[in-house]
């Protein structure tokens, strides 16, 4: 808030959102985890995830693409808005 007013609703229902995604995030496999956190939140190359888990660049990609959508999944049972999940997409 530009104003330096703080909304205690707002920033309640923001980190129930963000304690929601984490709880999904460690649903993952370690696998999906990885490359959700790294390529997603870490700004690392698809290339060096895949060296980390010994696999392509390629695979990668779709180990991010269905982390993704198990991540849609656990969020949408868990209620959350749909325009929220639009980055899930």
């Amino acid at each position: 808030d530009p104003s330096g007013d703080v909304d205690p609703a707002r920033q309640a229902q923001q980190q129930q959102v963000r304690d929601l995604v984490q709880r999904c995030v460690d649903r993952l496999s370690e696998r999906y985890r990885v490359a959700v956190l790294n390529c997603l939140g870490g700004d690392v190359s698809a290339d060096a995830v895949a060296r980390a888990l010994d696999t392509t660049a390629n695979a990668v990609y779709l180990i991010i693409q269905r982390a993704k959508r198990q991540l849609r999944a656990c969020l949408e049972q868990s209620g959350l808005d749909h325009s929220a999940l639009a980055v899930f997409a």
